[in-house]
């Protein structure tokens, strides 16, 4: 959990005021939704037995997003296309029951969130409402003065077919991010794709050697996935392959002795399914089967695209090589088409007439994140530096000597920018100049008896 002092309040307010006046300039209108949402609505959607949800008994939850109470809300309101295109947002405080709590305001279970979300009256419209809205986001970004990539992303549990996510680029992201040097097209890389066969003049070679992974299927059948020694494994991809019901609650040794257990209770030996990568090929060496089997009950699917993009390999749109990058994410766009404003019977009346179900996108910037991206990466040696669109203060006027203290206030009540007079007796001159530095005051004026 989170207690903001007012110097970092006024950060986090700075930021805020960033992305309240982009999204007022593209005409988004500004709403405040409860912290509590109550379970009805999330069982219709299918999401209440998230496991990320804090609930209250069985009745509420602390809001994590707000697409089902956004779309209810909506549907009360918004009947007919004449009243479409609408954006609404708000910057709040959510809540979630985040597993992997780190890094303080990085991924924390409290978090100070702006999520907005589009109403259309069809697809074509709702798609130019998500580009509106990328276009949004990349000024934002821009104005906050920061390292950033859009890359094309794994919409998860929220949803949709297309989702950018936005990234500040720096070491400690978590995310890696896979950018062409050419083209500078960028993809997460749990969704990248790229040109990963064998050429002679390419950066990738055919695996000498390749990685085994056991699983087993919904009917007990083994599956040995082979790929490179020097790739990564996605499941992800393996099962976008749609080749088997994979379980991949058990896996390695103890699906193996799982499979001899099944396969001795039988009066004939089980399938075996082997699922190999592109890159494993004729010479490649692979490991022995460790359990007894029979070529005609064996199943052999080849050629597949199942290894993690990386470094060095090429751009499919360009023919570029690809390079890593880490990131933190920052804000994530997704267009949603009608997930949650079907199931909802979230409805208008389009212009023949017609009863039609709502087009969607939703969005969101990790506000308080943000905050704690810029401290940990712009940082030096003194502390803190902050871009001056978002410090706390612009300028710290030092007073030295006698009378210089009235001569200060003056110049504070003329200036625009915010700023503080440090006019402290604890402390001398050096110890004001360190303190404004360590708080990261992008500017210091001294003003002296003269």
């Amino acid at each position: 959990l989170t207690n903001w002092l007012p110097l970092g309040k006024q950060v986090l307010d700075n930021v805020s005021d960033v992305i309240h006046r982009r999204h007022r300039q593209y005409g988004c209108i500004e709403v405040s939704l409860s912290s509590l949402s109550h379970s009805s609505l999330w069982q219709k959607t299918g999401r209440w037995e998230n496991g990320e949800l804090f609930k209250l008994n069985d009745d509420f939850c602390l809001a994590a997003t707000a697409e089902e109470e956004i779309t209810q809300l909506v549907n009360n309101h918004v009947d007919s296309y004449k009243k479409l295109p609408l954006i609404a947002y708000q910057l709040t405080r959510k809540y979630r029951n985040e597993k992997r709590a780190r890094g303080g305001l990085l991924r924390g279970r409290e978090f100070v969130m702006k999520d907005a979300y589009s109403f259309d009256s069809s697809k074509e419209n709702a798609l130019k409402s998500f580009e509106m809205m990328n276009e949004l986001y990349r000024d934002v970004f821009e104005d906050l003065k920061l390292p950033w990539v859009k890359a094309n992303a794994d919409s998860g549990d929220i949803g949709g077919d297309l989702s950018y996510e936005w990234h500040i680029v720096s070491p400690i992201g978590e995310d890696t991010i896979l950018e062409c040097e050419s083209c500078h097209k960028s993809s997460n890389v749990e969704r990248a794709t790229a040109n990963k066969q064998f050429e002679a003049d390419s950066k990738t070679n055919m695996a000498m050697e390749s990685n085994v992974e056991y699983y087993l299927t919904k009917t007990k059948e083994l599956v040995s996935i082979y790929w490179p020694k020097d790739r990564k494994l996605s499941m992800k991809f393996v099962k976008e392959e749609d080749l088997l019901e994979i379980d991949e609650s058990i896996s390695g040794e103890k699906a193996v002795e799982a499979y001899k257990t099944y396969n001795d209770a039988q009066d004939d030996l089980l399938k075996i399914y082997r699922v190999v990568d592109m890159n494993v090929g004729p010479g490649t060496t692979m490991p022995d089967m460790p359990v007894k089997f029979s070529r005609n009950k064996m199943v052999t699917f080849d050629e597949l695209d199942i290894t993690e993009v990386q470094e060095g390999d090429k751009c499919l749109e360009c023919d570029g090589y690809l390079s890593e990058k880490k990131g933190v994410e920052v804000g994530h766009t997704f267009y949603l088409g009608t997930k949650y404003s079907d199931p909802m019977n979230a409805s208008f009346v389009d212009k023949d007439g017609s009863k039609k179900i709502f087009e969607m996108g939703c969005y969101g910037i990790g506000v308080s994140r943000i905050v704690g991206v810029i401290a940990e990466i712009m940082r030096d040696n003194i502390g803190l530096r902050w871009p001056a669109r978002i410090a706390p203060l612009q300028v710290s006027i030092i007073p030295i000597g006698d009378n210089s203290v009235q001569h200060a206030k003056e110049l504070s009540n003329k200036l625009k920018w915010d700023n503080e007079v440090d006019d402290s007796e604890d402390i001398g001159f050096g110890k004001k100049i360190l303190k404004s530095k360590m708080i990261g005051v992008p500017l210091q004026v001294i003003i002296g008896k003269r």
